[in-house]
């Protein structure tokens, strides 16, 4: 009751504060009003008001426009942001991502997990770095399914990952392999880049169009080039999504790699990283995995953490079909 009387009083405080501004002010411009009430709910105000009170006021963070370079490059090509749509379709992206600050951390940190991963995959392949991006904009680098059923960190869809050798079955499937989805992402990316500069041979954006074909395959997209008769991504009317995909993907891209510039600060303890494994390969099959598991030392739930690409409880293997099976090193917690 005590506590209920002290919002009741501050209410009628608040009530009759909020009168006698009102009739002082009438005259003034809205301009010149708004600056008096501000004054009057200035944060050293506020304390003469209500210290040890159950209020809490908070008041609104200077918000900025983040500053849109002249030279913004993905994978080399230009975006020429000299034009104003260009310019204002980039601004948009990258103001969304500045200030969804819960995202855009979390891909922060989960860039010491994988990017280092990524990169050393993409190296074999010859695939340019800032590619690793479109893992973000499919997936904000997470196991995840569309509800069109593309699954994993680079979103296959079940045609798309088989016919780049990843299996996929009722017991497996390697979309949700770390490792194997990124090779397969590379060997995809790669054949869109050879044939966008077979049909396109004079396009000085290649791996800006490949990115696209990406999203929406590439007939659809060579289908678009043809009819309107352009071979630049940023000529093309497309449809929304992949209109706006690689404006996202650089977006990220000028975010996290100057991540300061935008505001965030995160030091090396607060990026995620790989922890300690090691590996064992399975060439009989596996009834239960939680027998397997515990056989191992740790838990189902462990197992299926490290292994998502496991999609039940048995695993079919053979001397010629074995599987490699990955383990923590760490100390598994146990509850008794």
């Amino acid at each position: 009751m005590k506590f209920n009387k002290h919002i009741l009083s501050v209410a009628v405080f608040l009530c009759v504060a909020l009168s006698f501004i009102l009739l002082a002010e009438r005259g003034m411009s809205a301009t010149d009003r708004a600056q008096t009430v501000m004054d009057r709910v200035h944060p050293a105000n506020y304390q003469n008001y209500f210290v040890g009170g159950p209020l809490m006021i908070a008041l609104p963070q200077e918000v900025r426009a983040p500053n849109v370079s002249s030279e913004v490059y993905f994978c080399q090509e230009r975006m020429p942001l000299e034009f104003t749509d260009i310019h204002e379709r980039f601004d948009r992206e990258l103001l969304r991502n500045t200030y969804w600050h819960s995202s855009t951390l979390l891909n922060m940190k989960r860039l010491g997990k994988y990017f280092d991963a990524i990169g050393a995959i993409f190296d074999r392949y010859n695939i340019p770095p800032d590619v690793r991006y479109l893992a973000i904009a499919e997936s904000n680098l997470s196991n995840v399914v569309s509800p069109a059923g593309a699954a994993g960190y680079w979103q296959f869809m079940r045609a798309t990952g088989s016919s780049y050798g990843l299996e996929i079955s009722s017991e497996v499937d390697e979309r949700y392999h770390f490792a194997k989805a990124t090779e397969a992402a590379c060997l995809f990316l790669r054949d869109l880049h050879r044939q966008i500069t077979n049909d396109f041979p004079n396009t000085k954006t290649p791996w800006t169009l490949a990115a696209a074909a990406y999203n929406m395959g590439y007939p659809a997209l060579k289908r678009a080039m043809d009819q309107q008769r352009v071979d630049n991504y940023y000529d093309l009317h497309l449809n929304q999504e992949t209109s706006r995909y690689v404006f996202r993907i650089t977006a990220f891209k000028v975010i996290l790699e100057h991540p300061e510039d935008f505001g965030y600060s995160l030091s090396q303890n607060d990026l995620y990283a790989m922890e300690e494994t090691y590996t064992v390969s399975v060439d009989t099959t596996l009834r239960d995995l939680t027998d397997f598991a515990l056989s191992q030392g740790t838990t189902l739930k462990e197992l299926k953490r490290l292994n998502s690409w496991l999609r039940s409880n048995t695993l079919t293997a053979t001397s010629s079909k074995p599987y490699i099976i990955t383990l923590s090193s760490e100390p598994q917690v146990h509850q008794d």
